[in-house]
């Protein structure tokens, strides 16, 4: 069945009979997962087999093995080389993506990373945001590329159209695809710093969309507003301890409903899980925006 493990280090070297969620500092898959793979580690590494779907957000992922559909992953890396180096409790990790020769992902691939080696092969599309893009590897489909620095081997290949977007265009070998098109990066506009004037008028238009949000409530809900703000004229001690615990939770309630949102995404797709997310949210705007209602109120 599925299995939700979180440690220090994992390995898998048996067969996971369904999905896994691993959460732990270094994640090193050696045997079979036949379901889902998510993984979030400083370091992951398959060298065995996810029979199905991998998503990946680590410093490093390194996959030597087989996965069998599609592949989201979120990696660090610079541009120094293929991929940097960190520590990580002792443990030295290999930063950015790295698809070995040998690697196969039978699905789309989508990479954003600070760095992607990629040698082995893709069987349908490939997209990456990137620094550096070292390409040694082929795609059986399209292939988007989005890096400050790219790099193509002679073993290189895409069958489909190799959209690439670099500071300059390049020379694109001819063995490389067959079509090939080239997106300017667009020059991003450095725009002058806020000024006295631009901070007050921002303060202005707050105050102003707090005073009509207060008055229309006060005008059609006015317990909404009065209810708590009798409640902290009653009791202000009380009120006190109240907001105190409410700063600290502000720190952790977000830590909790990410862990949340991501089980609810493992177990039950992404459309409940969104659709969470964007509650929690709502949620915490709304009480965010109410409470100065309420404290000017009062």
């Amino acid at each position: 069945d599925d299995l939700v493990v979180t440690a220090q280090e994992i390995y898998i070297d048996g067969t996971v009979r369904g999905d896994l969620l691993a959460v732990g500092g270094f994640v090193e898959i050696n045997g079979t997962v036949e379901g889902d793979l998510l993984a979030l580690a400083a370091e992951v590494r398959v060298n065995g087999t996810v029979a199905d779907d991998l998503r990946s957000l680590s410093a490093g992922l390194i996959i030597n093995g087989r996965v069998g559909d599609a592949l989201l992953a979120g990696a660090g890396g610079d541009q120094s080389g293929p991929a940097g180096f960190a520590s990580f409790d002792g443990r030295s990790i290999q930063q950015g993506v790295e698809i070995g020769r040998d690697a196969t992902i039978g699905g789309d691939t989508i990479i954003g990373a600070g760095s992607v080696m990629l040698a082995g092969a893709i069987a349908e599309d490939l997209l990456v945001g990137t620094n550096l893009m070292d390409l040694r590897g082929s795609v059986a489909g399209d292939a988007q590329l989005i890096a400050d620095r790219l790099e193509l081997a002679d073993t290189a290949r895409v069958a489909g159209q190799l959209t690439y977007s670099t500071p300059a265009e390049m020379s694109i070998p001819a063995q490389v695809a067959d079509i090939v098109r080239f997106e300017p990066q667009p020059t991003p506009e450095i725009s002058p710093g806020p000024t006295l004037l631009d901070y007050t008028v921002r303060l202005l238009l707050i105050l102003a969309g707090c005073l009509l949000l207060g008055w229309l409530l006060l005008r059609f809900t006015p317990r909404t507003l009065e209810r708590p703000a009798d409640a902290i004229t009653e009791h202000p001690g009380r009120a006190l301890l109240y907001g105190l615990v409410a700063t600290l939770l502000l720190f952790i309630v977000p830590i909790i409903s990410g862990l949340i949102i991501a089980a609810v995404i493992f177990f039950w797709g992404w459309l409940p899980g969104i659709m969470l997310m964007l509650f929690l949210t709502a949620a915490l705007v709304l009480t965010w925006t109410l409470s100065p209602l309420i404290t000017g109120l009062w």
